[in-house]
């Protein structure tokens, strides 16, 4: 849960950043996305699925960041999504 130089950087940059990064979410496996969605859900109860618009909210609320990596992180300790 760290708002790091990756983050920064998403945070700065224009839209054809997030439209690019959002581009390569879309091509993740379906488990990784929903397990994502899910979290993004979790964090934002407002989240309507789109994921540059939680980029958005997550740049000027950095502890959205966090508490979508914790999130995460409970799905990536899960058994059935290391397989």
């Amino acid at each position: 849960g760290r708002f790091n130089r990756w983050r920064k950087a998403i945070c700065e940059k224009s839209e054809d950043v997030h439209n690019a990064l959002n581009a390569c979410f879309q091509k993740e496996p379906k488990l990784i996305k929903d397990a994502i969605i899910d979290c993004m859900t979790e964090v934002l109860p407002s989240f309507k699925g789109d994921t540059i618009e939680f980029t958005h909210s997550a740049c000027k609320d950095k502890s959205l960041f966090k508490k979508l990596d914790k999130c995460f992180g409970e799905y990536e300790a899960n058994v059935e999504f290391k397989k």
